[in-house]
């Protein structure tokens, strides 16, 4: 709401103060060496949002993005401290960020006649999720089945129960979803360790892990 009235406004700045020293790279209650990023461009901030970074909502970014005005997040406890700046032209993340998911499903669909999954069900898949209020985090796919690691909710059983009606359907409850912005081929191997893993995918920029919810 403060970032719509900043919008309407034209604001100069916007600024939202919280329990940390700005945006950090990582939840300091898990890795206690988490340090503060500076500053952030709009792009990497939605993605930061989206993968569950709890600083930011999502939606909050967008309207500030369209008439660029920037968001200092600041630490309520010592109000003089830069905190850190997202705007326009900042320069992308160099340090590799990382994200926790709790409480994820990984569900798995194939069609009942090795029909190829994306050609013909894709729209179908989705449409049930998105009318069963499902939050998808992650998708994968294959020839004939195609995986979603989606936010656990009261709509979740539901939501399996019709796609069975079309599907051979296998889902994993309590998960968790890393996501590391920035990975080497060597902080990915040390995520990975003594870990199972249900799912992984990595691009240029990004790992995502799908991992059961046990202790290292």
């Amino acid at each position: 709401s403060a970032a719509v009235v900043a919008h309407i406004l034209g604001a100069e700045s916007m600024s939202v103060w919280k329990d940390v020293d700005g945006v950090l790279n990582a939840d300091p209650k898990i890795f206690p060496d988490a340090v503060k990023i500076d500053s952030l461009n709009y792009l990497d901030t939605i993605e930061l949002a989206y993968s569950g970074a709890q600083v930011i909502h999502p939606k909050t970014i967008r309207p500030l993005e369209n008439k660029k005005i920037p968001l200092y997040v600041k630490p309520f406890g010592n109000p003089s401290a830069a905190g850190s700046i997202i705007c326009e032209n900042a320069q992308p993340v160099t340090v590799p960020v990382y994200i926790w998911r709790e409480n994820q499903i990984l569900i798995t669909m194939r069609a009942k006649d090795f029909a190829f999954v994306l050609e013909e069900s894709l729209s179908h898949i989705f449409e049930i999720i998105h009318r069963h209020h499902l939050t998808v985090s992650l998708v994968q796919s294959s020839a004939v089945t195609i995986s979603v690691c989606v936010d656990n909710n009261r709509f979740v059983e539901r939501a399996i129960n019709e796609l069975q009606d079309a599907y051979l359907v296998t889902w994993n409850d309590n998960l968790r979803l890393l996501t590391i912005r920035g990975t080497t081929p060597e902080i990915l191997k040390k995520e990975q360790e003594n870990r199972t893993i249900l799912l992984s995918q990595t691009t240029r920029r990004t790992a995502r892990l799908v991992i059961t919810h046990e202790q290292r």
